[in-house]
């Protein structure tokens, strides 16, 4: 796989005084990355936002953004295209309507590589 960097920034939006966490995930990271939302009382939103970085010397394509699980949902400002030296963000949101634990997948498929991410998220 070519060197693809990428960034996920996590925060639960349903309760006051939780920190962005950055965490920094190398490239041999990216072909499998699990995200856990935790507990979330129902009807509420937890958002997790995924950044793709382009290297220096090239953009990265984006064939494919796919999202499988019916409490989880993306939105994205990447386009087809991440300009060289840039970056793009996806956010993903679950939004627990039923109790118990909650699965579900996304799909990045681009020109520098693939990324899986598996969602876990528990509704209260």
């Amino acid at each position: 796989m070519k060197a693809l960097a990428a960034f996920l920034l996590t925060s639960l939006l349903v309760l006051p005084g939780y920190a962005i966490n950055r965490i920094n995930i190398s490239p041999s990271d990216i072909d499998y990355l699990s995200l856990e939302y935790g507990e979330v009382p129902l009807n509420q939103t937890a958002l997790a936002e995924i950044g793709i970085n382009a290297p220096s010397d090239r953009p990265v394509d984006i064939h494919e953004l796919l999202i499988f699980g019916d409490m989880y949902a993306a939105t994205t400002d990447c386009g087809d295209q991440v300009a060289a030296g840039e970056y793009c963000v996806i956010d993903i949101y679950f939004t627990p309507t039923a109790t118990g634990e909650h699965y579900g997948e996304m799909s990045i498929k681009t020109s520098e590589g693939n990324i899986l991410l598996k969602l876990y998220g528990t509704g209260i």
